[in-house]
């Protein structure tokens, strides 16, 4: 007692129509979601467009940014120099700057990774610190950089 041919071919044809539809659902599935990431990564250009266009009719913003930047430039980088040297030339009581800068601190055990520690040290005088020589070193290497990528 078997199925009759005519059976069988009826079940592998629903079986192979019912796969063949979810491919094509599938298919159509992932076409619809390519075409969202596209609308979506034009919508996002539009936006970022519109932003830069903004920005450029609005000089305000430019200097806004420029004031920020120089004014941390100057108070993180150049005051710390300026001060001592200042101070020390007019004769003033000078009573030292106060700098922080991470150490390694290694592990005592062999297996162990150690620790960066935030160390507080006060200076007299003139003082080049750590983050003096990292900000110089990615300077020179954004320097070197640009002019390597315009090569």
């Amino acid at each position: 007692m078997g199925f009759p041919f005519e059976v069988v071919t009826m079940v592998g044809s629903a079986a192979f129509s019912g796969l063949m539809s979810m491919w094509s659902m599938s298919i159509k599935s992932k076409a619809a979601q390519q075409s969202a990431l596209i609308q979506s990564a034009n919508a996002s250009a539009n936006f970022t467009q519109a932003a830069r266009e903004h920005g450029l009719r609005e000089p305000r913003f430019a200097v806004t940014r420029q004031i920020i930047a120089l004014t941390a430039v100057f108070f993180i980088i150049a005051f710390p120099k300026i001060y001592p040297i200042v101070v020390l030339w007019m004769g003033l009581p000078y009573e030292g700057m106060v700098y922080g800068w991470t150490e390694f601190n290694p592990s005592w055990l062999p297996w162990g990774a150690g620790k960066e520690v935030l160390v507080w040290k006060e200076v007299y005088g003139l003082a080049i610190t750590p983050m003096d020589t990292h900000l110089l070193s990615a300077i020179i290497g954004f320097y070197f950089g640009q002019s390597i990528a315009r090569h």
